[in-house]
């Protein structure tokens, strides 16, 4: 009988033990964040038309690099959106397009890639992402729950981290951690004008219909969007803004109703409502594809490779040999298709 009472005061012990823990996990956002992982973390402030929201920065990055500190004064600073639990996609992008071992933009300070994430949800996701901040220092991340439907305020909070903590650099790119690019040659290519401060580089949709089925992910009703086409977009996986034109985005923001698609609503249905221009470098940006493993890739007139950015490479190794594909293909006569460097079996 003792034996009895004794084992299941051990049983007690360890069903209370497990229920805290379970406690501790639900209330991590709101808990063990506010042990300020900054010292002070400033409050910030989005405003829509019809809700505001409070946010806040609990790791930053080394924001030396956002002064020109290096020899070269920061051209972009890339927002890598991504979530706790892709580390491994993280470490591939480190490894290839963000490293400066591949790329002179990102060695000499030019083009500087951070990632951003919004809440942890577990102990051990804070754990694990306070030791990836020690070794790598390019982590912001904030208090903003982590879904889908919350992309728009994650885009939000990267606009608003390029105008106050890396203002120096005129343009911000948005990217997505399953997006490869070649830094260099999207430099190379690149023609800015006057305008480009207050423009949008992307894969410009012109005409795309809203989704009405509720079961699709980007489910629109007539209520919101009654109109049969949307407005000229940019394709979500990356685009590239102009300082001045991010700063209009976050003002025209506070008279829109926000949407969970988050680049139909800021390169869309914002930019119809300023002077913001879309560029579209549709020619220059693929979806991983047969042809893009195949080696059928558009070059230019003169031979050289015209190809910057694939997105959709979803695997840590995908991404890996996604880049090396993107990083060495070669033309194999004008106007053509190309080539791998090295043949890469997929």
């Amino acid at each position: 009988m003792l034996y009895r009472v004794s084992f299941l005061k051990k049983i007690g012990s360890i069903v209370l033990v497990i229920y805290c823990f379970v406690l501790l996990e639900i209330s991590l956002p709101s808990t063990l964040l506010n042990r300020n992982i900054l010292k002070k973390p400033i409050i910030h402030e989005m405003n829509f038309a019809n809700f505001s929201l409070s946010y806040r920065y609990f790791m930053m990055p080394d924001l030396s690099l956002c002064d020109g500190s290096r020899n070269h004064t920061p051209l972009l600073v890339a927002t890598v959106l991504t979530t706790a639990k892709r580390y491994e996609m993280r470490q591939a992008i480190r490894e290839t397009w963000a490293s400066p071992k591949e790329f002179h933009a990102v060695k000499t300070g030019r083009i500087l890639v951070y990632f951003i994430l919004s809440a942890p949800t577990t102990v051990h996701e804070l754990y694990m992402l306070r030791r990836e901040q020690r070794i790598h220092n390019d982590l912001i991340v904030t208090d903003l729950p982590e879904s889908y439907n919350n992309l728009v305020f994650k885009v939000y909070a990267s606009m608003v981290f390029h105008q106050q903590y890396c203002p120096m650099a005129r343009f911000l790119m948005k990217v997505d951690d399953d997006v490869s690019v070649h830094l260099d040659r999207m430099v190379e290519l690149w023609k800015m004008d006057t305008k480009a401060d207050m423009s949008l580089y992307c894969r410009v949709w012109p005409k795309s219909r809203p989704q009405r089925d509720p079961e699709n992910k980007w489910f629109v009703p007539e209520q919101m969007w009654p109109e049969r086409h949307f407005p000229p977009y940019c394709n979500g996986p990356m685009y590239v803004m102009g300082k001045k034109a991010g700063q209009i985005l976050l003002d025209q923001a506070q008279i829109f109703l926000p949407m969970t698609i988050e680049d139909l609503f800021y390169t869309g249905i914002l930019v119809d409502s300023t002077g913001i221009r879309r560029v579209n470098w549709g020619k220059n940006m693929m979806y991983r594809s047969k042809e893009f493993f195949r080696g059928r890739i558009a070059c230019s007139a003169t031979e050289k490779p015209i190809l910057f950015s694939v997105h959709s490479l979803s695997q840590p190794e995908l991404m890996r040999k996604g880049f090396q594909i993107l990083k060495n293909y070669e033309c194999r006569f004008a106007g053509s298709a190309a080539k791998p460097h090295n043949k890469t079996n997929l």
